[in-house]
């Protein structure tokens, strides 16, 4: 039972990571995707309240996420996994996640460790976007609409894991982590 501060949102349950790319454990989980069952092209009100289950696929929800992050300091763990079985993982050493006044604005701190690359730099200081809601810096189309998921777009992205479920695409809307391999190609499984 994860309990943020008073006045930010209620207890809730979350799924803890005990086994990470580090060897250690205790991580919230607040974003799983290993099966491609869950559907993520949702609405801002979707990714605002969190979907799915914490043991299974699910977005934990930016209110939720905003709850934690303003706590205290915070590290980000994003682990992937590509259709071949390759793991990379990328830390920052910096995570926080803004108010919905602020449309939950992504701070992240430096990649302390990791071998997947950055891939989400372009995406620090950045409002999230969802396909109702265009927050990004792309003044021609909407990110969020166009690579049908919610995300920290800018002008529009290098990661979007919460992008469609499938090995490959042209229009490079799949989960992905463009530093993994220096491409689009979908990936397989991703934890944040």
């Amino acid at each position: 039972m994860i309990r943020p501060r008073a006045g930010i949102t209620l207890p809730f349950i979350a799924y803890c990571n005990q086994r990470s790319s580090l060897g250690s454990g205790g991580w919230i989980v607040i974003h799983r995707r290993y099966n491609g069952q869950l559907d993520f092209e949702r609405s801002w009100q979707e990714y605002k309240e969190g979907f799915g289950e914490p043991d299974e696929e699910h977005w934990l929800g930016l209110k939720k996420i905003h709850g934690i992050t303003r706590s205290g300091e915070h590290e980000l763990l994003v682990e992937l996994r590509d259709f071949d079985g390759t793991s990379k993982y990328a830390l920052y050493d910096g995570f926080e996640v803004s108010d919905e006044g602020s449309n939950f604005t992504l701070s992240l701190g430096r990649m302390s460790r990791g071998t997947a690359g950055d891939s989400m730099r372009v995406s620090d200081g950045m409002q999230f976007s969802t396909p109702d809601r265009d927050n990004d810096r792309d003044g021609n189309k909407s990110c969020a609409e166009f690579y049908r998921s919610g995300w920290w777009f800018n002008f529009c992205m290098e990661a979007n894991l919460n992008g469609l479920y499938k090995q490959k695409d042209d229009q490079h809307q799949t989960m992905n982590w463009y530093r993994f391999r220096k491409d689009y190609q979908g990936l397989k499984e991703a934890t944040m």
